[in-house]
């Protein structure tokens, strides 16, 4: 990722604004299990970063699916917004370009115009001071309809545990045996900490609890 200015032409007038550009393609960390492939990046874990990367100077972020842009895969590209308003793209290379850059065809890439986000997000950015506890990770899989988009699950989570969620995100999905039609299996991972005290194997497991039964309103069922 770098972070720069970038030239352009807006609404008629020339504008230097300040970017933020992310690529990302590969393996992303070693596989969780012997015998297992490491989890690759894509859309979904580019999306996580850049959210919350987006969220960091912003509030009310979101996609919205668009595939207006050359630089990107027609059908594997989103842009990304602020209180509705666009600030930027996210999405898959398009092919033709990832061949003669000579990059991977999985290759993802996200651009934000920061200052054009700080404008659409409307209140100040406000800083907090940095936990030296240490986290603790717990895990949730559910069973729920494909029809239901991920980023309602994520909001569910969030609202349910507040503050001392750090960060979520998906790290698995299973439509294989066992799985009823129309619905899949989708694993997520939450990283929990506190401020000025450490978590308890009991506080913790209440909080997971507090998740499932947000998600179970989704009409999510714990596997």
């Amino acid at each position: 990722f770098e972070m720069g200015r970038v030239f352009g032409k807006r609404g008629g007038k020339y504008s230097e604004n300040r970017y933020l550009a992310a690529m990302s393609v590969g393996a992303m960390n070693p596989a969780a299990r012997q015998n297992e492939a490491p989890v690759q990046a894509d859309f979904f874990s580019l999306k996580g970063v850049v959210l919350d990367a987006l969220g960091s100077v912003a509030e009310n972020a979101s996609l919205n699916p668009n595939g207006d842009d050359a630089r990107y895969h027609p059908t594997r590209q989103a842009e990304l917004l602020v209180n509705g308003k666009a600030v930027g793209r996210l999405g898959q290379i398009h092919p033709d370009i990832a061949e003669t850059l000579d990059l991977s065809f999985e290759t993802v890439m996200a651009e934000i115009d920061l200052e054009l986000a700080l404008k659409a997000s409307g209140s100040a950015v406000s800083y907090k001071p940095v936990s030296r506890n240490p986290s603790v990770r717990r895990d949730i899989a559910i069973l729920i309809d494909k029809s239901k988009p991920y980023t309602e699950v994520e909001t569910a989570v969030k609202k349910a545990i507040g503050d001392v969620l750090e960060k979520v995100w998906l790290f698995d999905v299973y439509e294989g045996k066992g799985i009823p039609e129309g619905k899949h299996s989708l694993a997520i991972a939450m990283q929990l900490r506190k401020f000025g005290e450490n978590f308890t194997d009991e506080e913790a497991n209440q909080v997971r609890e507090k998740a499932v039964a947000a998600l179970a309103e989704l009409g999510a069922t714990p596997r």
